[in-house]
């Protein structure tokens, strides 16, 4: 699994490792499927505040195709885990589609 993150320079260099570490983990479980993760954060309204920062996951799988996932919220934290928690659910559900729909195809018809 490839991990490629997109950050803007006006968010501190530490949140680069933070992206990438949470993504790992998160992720762990769909490794093997995973063939390439990109990231990208970006405040979208630059230094004003409210809720402004997005996050934007784009997931390459094997078994499920591509998955692109945007999240906003108020800060970092919450956008990149909304985001990587709602990747997470949907590559899950889409496997379960395709398994599902595999073994629908190999079980013979009585």
């Amino acid at each position: 699994m490839r991990i490629e993150s997109h950050i803007e320079k006006s968010f501190p260099d530490q949140v680069r490792n933070t992206v990438e570490e949470r993504a790992l983990s998160k992720l762990d479980r769909f490794q093997e499927q995973i063939q390439e993760v990109s990231i990208a954060l970006r405040d979208l309204n630059g230094p004003k505040g409210g809720v402004d920062i997005q996050c934007r996951v784009h997931v390459v799988c094997e078994m499920t195709g591509e998955t692109i996932i945007e999240e906003t919220a108020e800060n970092v934290s919450s956008a990149l885990n909304g985001a990587l928690d709602r990747t997470v659910r949907t590559i899950a559900k889409k496997r379960d589609q395709v398994v599902k729909k595999q073994q629908k195809q190999r079980s013979p018809v009585v």
